[in-house]
């Protein structure tokens, strides 16, 4: 049996057909079509069109142990397993061509994916790997070989990871918008999102500060309330984002000052108290504070934990969404703390999934009140669904 050795390359956008007739080199055009029905840790089940072959290719994983197996298909059993596609199919061009004994293949994607073009050289020894260097006619800007968020499978989760955000770039257009809707796209990072996040509901809490100290009105106070505890909420989730001692010093801060507008929140409101504590000094600089690190690109400012943002928020999304289910089938009326990060994450990153019984979960507790969130056969069932799905993407 060969093993064979492969480097992967991100290349830049050409006419590669122009390029390899300029330089005299045979090629071949393969169109490619890929999807997936199953991923989990145990088994990933792929199905793969090349030209008018199809196959199902099955990859079983039990801690060191991966069984490999392929089956040819029908057109119309491929037709029929791609109604049940995971994530996006995958839709590619492959060009073949050989330089010096050494195979080239070219894909070149469709869709959603349009920009990407990754090239995969096969070696028949490693030294030869090492010892590689592209021909004068490929530009790369990145190798890959290490890089699983190119592999396919996360390309049809999440999609083109070739893309880089710049959230110092996007603060600085959001400080400018008033109405600001947010929706993140499957393949940003964490670090990078939660950044964007912070800010728009900092943005919130210093205008709902700002209305009361003008207004001095209950309605106000009640919304600077709920402006302060999405940003508590946010430090829950995000208890990583920052540095250490900065993530130490802003979240234990924003803790501190709910607690004070929290402790008498049961009783009769005392204006004069919350007018006191909102006009501290103290509030102007922790904002300003959080204002430079959001809008600095510094990578002294970021914490150990950036993972891809989609994969973190289903992980955490499905933990609540299992305790809250548990809850409901015993009939315990706590639910309140599981129904506020839960809400809060279908809020801001539910578009990131594009998956019906999300989006049916999101309507259902926007509209619902807690007190009509009790055992019902429906909801269940929606939760348990959303459920499955998260799975597959945490």
């Amino acid at each position: 049996m060969v093993c064979e050795v492969q480097r992967r390359f991100l290349l830049k956008n050409d006419d590669f057909i122009k390029i390899l007739k300029e330089e005299k080199i045979t090629y071949s055009k393969d169109k490619i079509r890929v999807f997936f029905t199953r991923i989990n840790p145990f088994c990933d089940i792929k199905y793969k069109k090349i030209n008018q072959s199809y196959h199902q290719f099955s990859l079983y994983k039990l801690h060191d142990i991966i069984d490999k197996k392929t089956h040819k298909l029908s057109k119309k059993e491929f037709k029929c397993q791609s109604k049940n596609a995971i994530g996006d199919i995958i839709k590619k061009t492959r060009i073949s061509f050989e330089v010096n004994g050494i195979w080239f293949f070219l894909y070149k994607f469709k869709n959603n994916l349009q920009d990407l073009i990754i090239l995969k050289v096969i070696f028949s020894t490693f030294e030869q790997a090492r010892c590689f260097n592209l021909p004068h006619f490929l530009q790369s800007y990145k190798e890959i070989t290490d890089d699983e968020n190119f592999y396919s499978k996360n390309l049809a989760l999440y999609g083109d990871f070739s893309k880089t955000f710049d959230s110092v770039k996007c603060i600085k257009i959001l400080d400018k918008q008033e109405d600001i809707s947010l929706y993140f796209p499957s393949q940003i990072q964490s670090f990078e999102a939660g950044k964007i996040l912070l800010f728009v509901l900092l943005k919130r809490l210093k205008n709902d500060r700002l209305n009361f100290l003008q207004k001095l009105t209950f309605e106000s106070l009640e919304q600077f309330f709920i402006s302060l505890r999405q940003i508590c909420i946010f430090f829950e989730f995000f208890s990583a984002l920052f540095e250490k001692s900065i993530q130490n010093k802003l979240q234990n801060y924003i803790l501190n000052l709910e607690k004070q507008v929290y402790g008498d929140k049961n009783y009769k409101f005392e204006l004069e108290k919350y007018i006191f504590i909102l006009s501290d000094e103290k509030i102007n600089n922790v904002f300003l504070d959080m204002d430079f690190i959001l809008k600095n690109d510094c990578d002294f400012y970021q914490g150990e934990e950036n993972k891809i943002l989609k994969s973190q928020v289903a992980f955490k999304l499905r933990k609540e969404l299992v305790f809250l289910k548990k809850k409901i089938v015993k009939s315990q009326r706590n639910l309140e703390e599981e129904i506020e990060r839960i809400k809060f994450l279908l809020c801001y990153f539910a578009t990131m999934f594009e998956e019906k019984s999300i989006e049916k979960l999101k309507n259902y507790f926007e509209y619902n009140h807690l007190e009509q969130i009790s055992y019902d056969e429906n909801i269940i069932k929606q939760i348990e669904k959303s459920i499955k799905k998260l799975k597959i993407y945490s």
